[in-house]
């Protein structure tokens, strides 16, 4: 597991839930986006952490995939 892995975890364990965007934004900021959703696709597939598609649409900004841990 990757540094940057570990980090994506304790981020998700601090915050409980989190988008893409935050995911990349704190973490994977000098990346190409596409590394992050690579990482975070082999953690979820490892089931180190879980993701689900959200579409609040109009309610909030939160549209995609979050990811959250249930440790």
């Amino acid at each position: 597991m990757l540094e940057r892995d570990k980090r994506v975890l304790e981020l998700i364990k601090n915050l409980g839930i989190c988008t893409r965007q935050q995911i990349q934004n704190v973490i994977f900021a000098d990346v190409h986006e596409n590394v992050c959703l690579r990482r975070l696709a082999m953690l979820s597939k490892r089931e180190e952490i879980k993701r689900e598609y959200f579409n609040l649409g109009e309610l909030c900004a939160v549209t995609g995939f979050t990811y959250y841990t249930t440790w």
